[in-house]
């Protein structure tokens, strides 16, 4: 099994939309909100979120993939962007947000 952790530590409520049937709607996160989902593992799992900080901070990233080599993927949204936890290294590392063009949203 593989567990997804999101946790909002913007200092104001954030928009997500991640590729799980338990979390596939938008939805708001407050401050502090933290949400999680675990799925079965299959061959190459890709697990995608769609997250809006702000108007100049929004996108894609990949929750979950072959590449971060996790089983607990934990991710944190700040107010600059996206950060996932690199356990070997001990660090938060912050990652891209890939744009998406045709999801504008105006909050």
């Amino acid at each position: 099994m593989v567990t997804v952790e999101l946790r909002n530590e913007a200092k104001h409520p954030i928009y997500v939309k991640c590729g799980d049937p338990e979390v596939e709607q938008l939805r708001m996160l407050t401050t502090g909100e933290t949400i999680s989902w675990e799925f079965r593992e299959i061959l190459f799992p890709l697990k995608w979120c769609y997250v809006y900080v702000k108007n100049d901070t929004q996108g894609v990233f990949w929750a979950s993939h072959v590449r971060l080599q996790c089983t607990h993927c934990i991710w944190r949204i700040r107010n600059d962007g996206i950060y996932y936890y690199k356990p070997k290294l001990q660090e938060w590392i912050k990652r891209h947000l890939y744009q998406c063009p045709i999801l504008n949203v105006d909050v």
